[in-house]
C-alpha cells in the first residue's frame, strides 16, 4: 500500500527538531521585555540531548542577560544570536564584545558586518549586508519600539510583488512578533513549533527512500544544501536565489560541490557544516548507497537527534540500518 504524503508527514513529526529561528526571535523578545524567566524555563525544560547547540547558546545568553552591561555574553557558534547581541549592544552602548566559538570566530571576521552605525540604517540598507542576509533587518525589527517598526520592502530581485512575499526569514520574524504580542496580551506565554523546513525536507527524503526519487521545491536558504544534494537546482541558480548561504558555517555552494566529489570518489561524508552533512547522508541513502560519516555530531547545531531520525526513516522504508550506516 502506497503511503500518502500526509501519512508520512505525521510519521516523521516526532523526530523533527524545534524551529530554532522561531524560538531565537521569541527568546530575544522575552529578554528585552522583561520575561527572562520564560525563555530560560522553556530551554531548561527541554531534553538536553534534543536541544541543538544554537538553542543551548540562547540559553547561555539568557543566563547572562542580567549582567550584560558588566560581562560579555557567550553566543557560541550561532550567527543569528551573534548578530542579535551585536545589534542590541550597539543600540545600548554596551562595550563587551560577545564570546564566540568554532566556525563563528572566522565567519564573524570574513562575512559579518562590524559597524555600530548600522543601527541607524533602513531595513532595505540592512538587507544588503553580509551577502544579503535578512538577520540584521530581523534584529532591527525585534529591538525597535512597536510604534517605530518598519517592515522590509519586498525583494525586487526575486520578483515579489506584495508585502506578503517578503524574505522567508523576515516573514518568520514578523509572525513571531505578532504571535508573541498576541500571547502576552492574553497573559500567556508564546508557543514553540517544529522546524517547518526540516519537516518538509524529511518527508521528501522518506518519500525518496520509498520511491527512489525526491520531489521538493525549496523556499529559503536552508533548502540550498538539500536541493544541491539531489540535483534539484544548479549551483548558479542557488547562488542567485540564496546569496546569504555564502556566509554560513562554510561557503555552502563550494562545500557541497567539494563533498559531493569526495563522496562520489568513495570517501566518508566529512564537513564542519551541519546542513551539508545532513543533505549528503540523505542523498546517498536515497541512492541506496551505504554511508560512512566522519562525525555524526556535526549535525548537533540544529538537529542533534538526526542519526536517530535516519535510523527511523530507513526502518520505515523497510531497510535495515545496519546495512546502510557503516559507523
Amino acid at each position: 500500500m502506497q503511503l500518502s504524503h500526509e501519512a508520512i508527514k505525521q510519521a516523521v513529526k516526532s523526530y523533527i527538531p524545534l524551529d530554532k529561528s522561531w524560538i531565537i526571535r521569541l527568546g530575544f523578545l522575552d529578554l528585552i521585555r522583561g520575561f527572562i524567566e520564560d525563555i530560560s524555563k522553556f530551554l531548561d525544560s527541554q531534553p538536553q540531548n534534543e536541544l541543538g547547540t544554537d538553542l543551548k547558546s540562547l540559553r547561555e545568553v539568557a543566563r547572562g542577560w542580567q549582567h550584560r552591561y558588566a560581562l560579555p555574553l557567550d553566543v557560541g557558534e550561532s550567527g543569528t544570536i551573534y548578530r542579535g547581541v551585536q545589534f542590541y549592544r550597539w543600540l545600548n552602548n554596551i562595550l563587551h564584545e560577545p564570546i564566540k566559538s568554532k566556525t563563528l570566530i572566522e565567519r564573524s571576521e570574513k562575512y559579518i558586518t562590524n559597524n555600530p552605525l548600522i543601527v541607524t540604517w533602513t531595513p532595505e540598507q540592512l538587507r544588503e549586508l553580509d551577502h544579503k542576509t535578512s538577520q540584521w533587518a530581523t534584529m532591527q525589527y525585534l529591538f525597535e519600539h512597536p510604534s517605530r517598526r518598519r517592515k522590509s520592502k519586498p525583494l525586487a530581485d526575486r520578483g515579489e510583488k506584495t508585502e506578503e512575499d517578503v524574505d522567508f526569514k523576515l516573514r518568520v520574524t514578523y509572525d513571531a512578533v505578532d504571535h508573541w504580542e498576541k500571547q502576552r496580551a492574553k497573559g500567556e506565554v508564546w508557543v514553540p513549533r517544529t522546524d517547518p523546513t526540516l519537516w518538509d525536507q524529511s518527508v521528501a527524503f522518506v518519500e525518496g527512500l520509498l520511491t527512489g526519487k525526491v520531489n521538493y521545491v525549496g523556499q529559503q536558504p536552508e533548502d540550498c544544501c538539500f536541493e544541491l544534494a539531489f540535483g534539484l537546482t544548479s549551483v548558479e541558480e542557488a547562488r542567485r536565489r540564496y546569496p546569504s548561504v555564502e556566509g554560513h558555517e562554510t561557503s555552502r555552494f563550494d562545500e557541497m560541490q567539494k563533498v559531493i566529489a569526495e563522496v562520489d570518489s568513495g570517501k566518508p561524508i566529512c564537513s564542519k557544516d551541519h546542513r551539508v552533512v545532513q543533505a549528503m547522508i540523505e542523498r546517498q541513502l536515497v541512492k541506496g548507497i551505504p554511508v560512512k560519516v566522519a562525525d555524526w555530531s556535526m549535525t548537533s547545531k540544529t538537529w542533534p537527534e538526526f542519526e536517530k531520525f535516519i535510523r527511523f526513516a530507513l526502518e520505515f522504508a523497510g531497510k535495515d540500518p545496519a546495512n546502510y550506516l557503516l559507523n
